[in-house]
């Protein structure tokens, strides 16, 4: 049955199969991975008495049950929950008492957490960045972004390209000038080790 939700789902084929893949994904997560489907399990004619099948119908109990989710928040809770978050571990104290410093300033726990749920549908990420002289961390979803590895150093990233779309009239709302509001425009951003770059 998943295979033919997939196969029913609205795809936009500019992206990648793994954008639509975790995308989907996301959607079971979250319990919305019928909304697609426009008829009630109950209907089971068009108004022309022409009869739907089960798969073109919504379920008669929602996938919003949570099961997914549940099973998911217990195992984020297993790993991260307080008194389950792994301790800092160093032989020299000073580095010692400043990483845990580091760590109950940037809520790292709380992070890790945020980040499990939207790893668990293919991976996640997490922005750090040092702004005058404070650590920040920020969680992000992946359908968007793509890492490239170095050549010299396969283990080692080298860049991350984030690039989505996004409608005229979007960005004509928030002051850009526009020539074709209807049209899609391509959002990129792009992290090297020293720069993050707008496009």
């Amino acid at each position: 049955m998943f295979k033919t939700l997939l196969a029913k789902l609205p795809r936009d084929t500019d992206y990648p199969e793994r954008q639509f893949r975790i995308d989907a994904l996301t959607k079971v997560l979250r319990g919305a991975i019928y909304d697609h489907l426009t008829c009630d399990f109950h209907t089971e004619y068009t108004g022309l008495q022409e009869y739907i099948p089960l798969r073109e119908r919504r379920p008669c109990v929602r996938a919003g049950t949570g099961i997914c989710k549940t099973v998911m928040d217990n195992s984020v809770s297993l790993l991260f929950a307080e008194g389950q978050f792994p301790q800092m571990d160093c032989e020299d104290e000073p580095t010692r008492n400043a990483l845990r410093s580091l760590m109950k300033e940037t809520r790292l726990n709380e992070v890790m957490i945020e980040a499990a749920p939207v790893g668990a549908v293919g991976s996640a990420a997490i922005l750090l960045r040092i702004l005058n002289g404070r650590v920040f961390f920020s969680v992000m979803n992946t359908p968007f972004l793509t890492p490239v590895w170095r050549a010299d150093a396969p283990d080692t990233l080298e860049r991350v390209t984030e690039q989505y779309k996004v409608n005229g009239r979007v960005l004509q709302d928030k002051g850009y000038a526009i020539d074709e509001p209807g049209a899609d425009y391509w959002f990129k951003r792009e992290w090297t080790a020293e720069q993050e770059i707008w496009m």
